[in-house]
């Protein structure tokens, strides 16, 4: 005689998502199914209840792309990558979702306010319009997909900080004028542009003030822009558009399609697209470099140019740094007197 079995998917979602590298803080989930594991049914329910903590992490699975997300506290937010099926990657039914917002702003809660949101984290969310970083600090934007990242000084204080690393940035020529990635009030410094797909045509990728000060390495930057003050290394650059920059060191970057790079310091002009990259059907795969491209090994570390180079190599789907579920198998039904026989497996990305 067989007995029927209900599949415990939430607990055993739940004990791989949570354990995350996190310390001692806690992990919630917010999920917009009902009867799917959920702390939250909806993010702004997560931000804003008592029981989350400052340096508490946040997993959100789901569509809320009518969400427009304003994080004032220090917090991890977590969502389940983008480009799945356009890269051959799929979630067990009933486990995981990609996490879509349509944007985020991150912010003091007001003037000389102690509550902001400096200090956080958001990785693996698509985000149907703009990312924006008003005065704060050590703030991560890592492994999204999103329109635009705007980082702006306010209140007289300019951001600092800031790590934008392992997006994909993807402006479209709507868009506004000012470019997928825009600096914009003060003097903002510190800000790392590093491993992203950043792409803007034909209008320009970049649009900085004078004074701020920018670290842009190992991207693919499919347009032109203006950047002031830093160093500009490593990074494969396309030429529909002029790039200018202003006080930037520019070395071992390699030019897709011109001769716009200025010559010497170990940069590589007008290469062949075909040449330098694998190519194909993956929207973020197909910048991985070719065998024989002049960009490997042609970095000012030795190692590659381009995306997958460097100190944080870009991460196919932009699949986050926490356990997730590939496979997932419970029978509905068990013999008496047997064991339940339950296969699951989960990879974790660095």
């Amino acid at each position: 005689m067989n007995s029927t079995i209900k599949k415990p998917l939430g607990s055993l979602v739940g004990i791989l998502c949570v354990t995350t590298a996190m310390g001692q803080t806690n992990v919630w989930r917010v999920d917009p199914i009902a009867g799917h594991p959920r702390d939250f049914a909806t993010i702004t329910d997560a931000l804003n209840s008592s029981t989350v903590k400052d340096g508490d992490t946040v997993l959100v699975t789901g569509d809320f792309s009518t969400t427009d997300v304003t994080l004032q506290r220090r917090l991890h937010l977590v969502g389940f990558g983008y480009y799945l099926a356009e890269n051959g990657i799929s979630y067990p039914p009933g486990t995981l979702a990609p996490a879509t917002i349509r944007s985020l702003l991150v912010r003091s809660a007001a003037a000389g306010s102690p509550t902001n949101g400096s200090g956080s984290s958001i990785t693996g969310f698509t985000l149907t319009t703009d990312a924006t970083f008003n005065d704060v600090s050590r703030v991560v934007f890592r492994r999204n997909n999103v329109r635009k990242v705007v980082i702006a000084g306010a209140n007289g204080q300019a951001a600092s900080g800031i790590s934008v690393i392992q997006n994909y940035i993807r402006a479209l020529g709507t868009d506004d004028s000012y470019g997928a990635i825009r600096s914009e009030t003060w003097d903002n410094y510190d800000i790392l542009i590093a491993n992203n797909f950043i792409g803007r045509e034909p209008a320009g990728s970049f649009t900085m003030s004078a004074n701020d000060v920018f670290l842009i390495r190992n991207n693919i930057i499919r347009a032109g822009g203006w950047i002031h003050n830093g160093l500009f290394a490593d990074n494969a650059v396309y030429g529909q558009t002029t790039m200018y920059w202003n006080k930037m060191v520019v070395q071992n970057n390699i030019a897709i399609g011109g001769n716009f790079l200025p010559a010497g310091s170990s940069n590589i002009n007008n290469q062949v697209e075909s040449n330098v990259f694998v190519l194909g059907t993956s929207p973020d795969g197909k910048y991985q470099l070719a065998a024989g491209s002049l960009a490997i090994g042609a970095a000012s570390d030795g190692g590659d140019m381009g995306m997958y180079g460097g100190t944080y190599p870009y991460v196919l789907s932009g699949l986050p740094p926490v356990p997730v579920i590939t496979l997932l198998s419970i029978p509905n039904t068990v013999p008496d007197g047997e064991d339940l026989q339950v296969q699951i497996r989960a990879e974790v990305h660095p």
